[in-house]
């Protein structure tokens, strides 16, 4: 496994249906890496790119959106990504959404450009996460109660 594993968290909201389970792939260089979250609600995928540093460089004609360039394999796909405010944060569009977290359950690799960011996605341990959200009853809750 590698040092940039993924990480993931579950958000138990008391009623099954409503839980969530976050994936997380993290930025070691606060300053300078771009973080890689997967939020998965309601059985629908949210993928956001995040950076830490200097805010993402908006477009030029539309400000609440960003360049974004993603690698996967031997394609390579330019859109116009979601900026939220505050400039550090964007979401992709729903199909390359899919792209990435296909290419990762495949235990493949993807490479991510932003406008002064770039960073190398692996899927270390990715499958194996996936494999748990799609099948939430395999969720083991290490604290255990008295009651």
């Amino acid at each position: 496994m590698g040092t940039h594993a993924w990480l993931s968290q579950r958000i138990a909201a008391g009623d099954s249906q409503y839980d969530s389970w976050r994936l997380v792939y993290p930025a070691h260089d606060k300053v300078n890496e771009i973080e890689v979250e997967i939020l998965k609600t309601k059985g629908l995928y949210t993928l956001s790119l995040a950076v830490h540093g200097q805010p993402i460089r908006p477009c030029e004609s539309d400000p609440k959106h960003a360049f974004v360039k993603v690698r996967i394999g031997e394609e390579c796909f330019r859109e116009l990504a979601s900026l939220h405010a505050g400039g550090q944060r964007l979401k992709l569009s729903p199909s390359l959404q899919e792209a990435i977290i296909a290419q990762l359950q495949g235990g493949g690799e993807v490479n991510i450009e932003l406008p002064g960011y770039s960073r190398k996605i692996t899927a270390d341990n990715f499958p194996d996460l996936a494999k748990e959200l799609e099948n939430p009853s395999h969720f083991h809750n290490p604290i255990q109660l008295s009651f």
